[in-house]
């Protein structure tokens, strides 16, 4: 299993504590992001001007071929840490997570699953309108040939007192750790 850590905010994180209490004892090798030179695509520096980064083309067939990601990152502007979507983006390579015929893209990923763990401030609920790193993930999981996708939350936890907030990401690590497993 590979495990993707976008919480940008390190042992601060709740959502890096979630993930961690959720995947703790199962095998996974660890991508941080914040370790990684990320830089978003431009005019000058984008793979139809240049050829594609060797490291992420590694990186991208690891994943490819791994027995499960999991993905970490707290909820932020709607969504996820832009860290997160540069890095996706990066991985998105034609003949090794997806195939172009000329007239529609295939996945050819052999990742079986991703598993989504994030934590979000405000009081927004799955499947909220206001969340969209769910969807996006879900689409992305489509474009690479991933079949199973799922997540688990912990949220409003900006408005609730410490007990609560432990309470609510307890409850969270309990539903995190069956779901992961029913996908294992």
């Amino acid at each position: 299993m590979i495990f993707i850590n976008a919480c940008m905010r390190g042992k601060d994180s709740r959502t890096l504590k979630l993930a961690r209490s959720i995947i703790r004892g199962q095998e996974a090798e660890t991508i941080n992001l914040s370790d990684l030179d990320l830089k978003p695509y431009t005019e000058k520096n984008n793979p139809t001007n240049k050829p594609i980064d060797q490291k992420f083309v590694r990186l991208a067939k690891k994943i490819a071929k791994c027995d499960g990601l999991v993905i970490a990152a707290p909820f932020w502007d709607m969504s996820f840490p832009s860290i997160l979507k540069v890095f996706l983006e990066k991985l998105s390579i034609a003949d090794v997570m997806f195939e172009d015929n000329g007239k529609t893209c295939s996945g050819i990923a052999k990742c079986p699953f991703m598993f989504f763990i994030t934590t979000r401030g405000m009081y927004i609920p799955d499947g909220s309108d206001l969340e969209q790193a769910t969807p996006y993930l879900k689409a992305l999981c489509s474009l690479w040939g991933i079949k199973e996708f799922d997540c688990v939350s912990a949220y409003n936890l900006d408005y609730l007192s410490e007990k609560e907030v432990e309470d609510r990401l307890q409850k969270a690590i309990e539903v995190g750790k069956l779901k992961l497993n029913n996908l294992l």
